[in-house]
């Protein structure tokens, strides 16, 4: 019985300073791996995980739903495990899936109105007619 009890003892001590020494949040961390969309549980923002480990900031809504069809995807982590992730700092911004969405720009405006565009690229446009 003697034994059993300093057994018990020493794995509660032993569990206690890993749990302490900041040990046990480096395991959740480990939870979103490159690719994951995670955000911080006081937050709404929503950052994809890159390859690199670091994160990417998804401006808004419209950008989110270009790629993805629902919030089911995003994980919820501490704000000390997000910022394990490139110091909590996003390397850049997430943009707009290619082709997904019309942008209007007005082009000399006395020749042509309002011609519209798919995005087919970064600052590569294809014209339609209206």
């Amino acid at each position: 019985m003697q034994k059993l009890r300093k057994v018990i003892s020493i794995s509660v001590m032993a569990l206690t300073v890993f749990v302490m020494s900041g040990m046990g949040s480096l395991v959740s961390a480990a939870s979103a791996q490159p690719g994951d969309l995670v955000k911080a549980a006081t937050s709404k923002t929503v950052y994809y995980l890159g390859s690199d480990s670091k994160l990417y900031n998804i401006p808004n809504e419209d950008t989110y739903f270009s790629w993805y069809k629902d919030w089911s995807g995003v994980i919820t982590i501490s704000v000390t495990d997000l910022n394990s992730y490139g110091n909590g700092i996003p390397a850049g911004f997430v943009t707009m899936r290619p082709g997904t969405r019309l942008i209007q720009r007005v082009i000399e405006r006395h020749l042509e109105h309002n011609k519209r565009a798919p995005v087919r690229g970064l600052f590569v446009f294809y014209w339609l007619n209206k």
